[in-house]
């Protein structure tokens, strides 16, 4: 082995170790903020949907890496860099640096990785003769690591194994292959087999063309643009949408045959520029709010709304086809509304109760709780209000110390409504805040964080379960359920149901104008 590949084994591995289970207890305890509920994280069993749209040629390149088109590539870290310099080197150093990216992989899933079936699937202590034995039969075949591409299948067979249907091998940003934009950016689909081996729809971006084409959670995709969608990639996960920018070519219109139900439909898709985030109308004596994304400015964009100056009787907010966000910025959007500086907080009497009871008498609205999660090691952790305060981050706007005035907030989903977004639900519904109208969520409860690899790419694992504040688990929701949604236990339930696809304007909306009724 030469001297380079020597000091970058000895620095990758270093990294590399096993993970101290007391250290990815606590990283996983802490606040949600490190862990994402990721939009659309439906992989690896989907790829970019647009990936059928494209000549075979291109079309045949594999699904882990299609870049999304929102995505920049981050700088590259110390390790990366060395990985690059080893994979110009001999054979020797770059089956070094390859083993020390699969030895970190095997300990970040053995140490990290979350199995919702009580360990049916996964228990890195119950089998860590077996999952060792793993590692060593990879290693007995160095010539598997002598590129990116054989580590990559190795560590691909070890998420095989452990069966986390969320989980995703990200490349490397150099490796990523980058494509022309598309309407069909916006949709998650998964293969079918049940369905003939079609694309089945599981999510459906918030005023996307897709959702203007009425294309629905639960629809099975025959073709696009002409070519049967049973060929080709079969997968993918919708990539996060941001409007063009200058000089950007908007995205070709596509096509699509897809059934629903015994009927097969055709549908178009346009060009038009996604909706933004978080979009509101004034219906009058009502507020209309689409959140289509839980991120970043998502929280600031809500408090804004809830301190405005005049506000409306009643708060509509949207929720259907969200595919979640992150669990940090849904969980912060949720405590505004337990916060006296933005909203008038329900009673003790209707909020769910702390998971430890607090001394001395009646808990303080801090101390209602948002979630609960539950990692590999059992650990079990409330999150409460005070975790996601907001307002030292965004104050009342001058000083103001009067009440809040109580407004009726309802929320609507359906069964696009998923993971970090069905948490944002389960919080206000839990605790008397809101008032849930539409059809079952989706019921992703699963918490996906990314752990960075030494070659510059990320392993993404399912980490820790999410329950609601009642301590309620959210059911999955099978591919089955979302062709049968009458037969579905999954996902959160609604307090009114209100089946009103597609979603239209809040002014020509069926669930909006019951919304805002007084029949809830």
């Amino acid at each position: 082995m030469s001297k380079l590949a020597l000091l970058l084994h000895l620095a990758l591995l270093q990294s590399a170790a096993p993970l101290d289970p007391s250290v990815a207890i606590k990283a996983v305890r802490r606040r949600a903020a490190t862990c994402a509920l990721a939009a659309p994280l439906f992989a690896p069993l989907f790829a970019p949907l647009a990936a059928a749209a494209v000549p075979p040629t291109a079309a045949a390149v594999p699904p882990t890496v299609v870049a999304s088109p929102a995505r920049a590539a981050s700088p590259m870290s110390a390790q990366a860099a060395l990985y690059r310099e080893a994979m110009a080197g001999d054979a020797a150093a770059r089956v070094a640096a390859n083993e020390a990216v699969y030895e970190q992989a095997w300990g970040t899933i053995s140490t990290m990785a979350y199995d919702p079936t009580g360990g049916l699937r996964f228990d890195g202590r119950a089998r860590a003769a077996e999952w060792v034995a793993r590692k060593r039969a990879a290693f007995a075949k160095p010539a598997t690591f002598e590129t990116p591409a054989g580590t990559r299948v190795a560590v691909g067979e070890l998420l095989e194994a452990i069966d986390d249907r969320w989980a995703a091998l990200e490349p490397a940003p150099a490796e990523r292959v980058a494509r022309p934009r598309s309407p069909l950016d916006d949709v998650a689909v998964a293969r079918a087999a049940a369905a003939g081996g079609g694309l089945e729809v599981v999510a459906v971006r918030p005023g996307s063309a897709a959702e203007r084409a009425d294309l629905r959670v639960g629809d099975v995709v025959r073709s696009v643009a002409g070519r049967s969608a049973a060929r080709g990639p079969a997968v993918s996960r919708a990539a996060p949408r941001r409007a063009a920018r200058g000089g950007a070519a908007p995205p070709a219109p596509a096509a699509l045959v897809v059934d629903r139900g015994g009927a097969r439909l055709r549908l178009s898709l346009d060009a038009a520029a996604p909706a933004p985030d978080v979009s509101t109308v004034d219906l009058g004596d009502a507020r209309y709010l689409r959140v289509a994304s839980f991120d970043r400015d998502t929280p600031r964009k809500i408090a804004a709304l809830l301190l405005e100056r005049e506000p409306k009787a009643r708060l509509v907010l949207d929720l259907r086809n969200n595919p979640g966000g992150t669990l940090q910025y849904a969980m912060q959007s949720a405590a505004l509304f337990f916060d006296e500086a933005y909203a008038s907080p329900p009673p003790a009497s209707a909020r769910a109760k702390p998971f430890q009871a607090p001394r001395g008498g009646a808990a303080d609205v801090g101390r209602t709780p948002l979630c609960f999660t539950v990692n590999s090691r059992g650990e079990y952790t409330d999150h409460d209000v005070d975790e996601y305060r907001t307002d030292p981050r965004y104050p009342r706007a001058g000083g103001e110390t009067s009440p809040r005035a109580k407004r009726d907030v309802v929320l609507l989903v359906n069964r696009g409504t998923a993971s970090a977004a069905e948490a944002f639900a389960a919080a206000l519904r839990d605790n008397g805040a809101a008032t849930v109208l539409g059809e079952r969520t989706f019921g992703k409860s699963l918490v996906q964080h990314a752990f960075p690899l030494p070659d510059g790419g990320a392993l993404r694992l399912t980490v820790a379960e999410l329950l609601s504040p009642r301590q309620q688990h959210l059911p999955p929701t099978t591919l089955a359920d979302l062709r049968d949604p009458a037969a579905s236990r999954g996902g959160l339930a609604p307090d009114a149901l209100c089946d009103a696809a597609p979603v239209r304007p809040p002014r020509e909306d069926a669930c909006t104008a019951r919304a805002l009724g007084d029949g809830i």
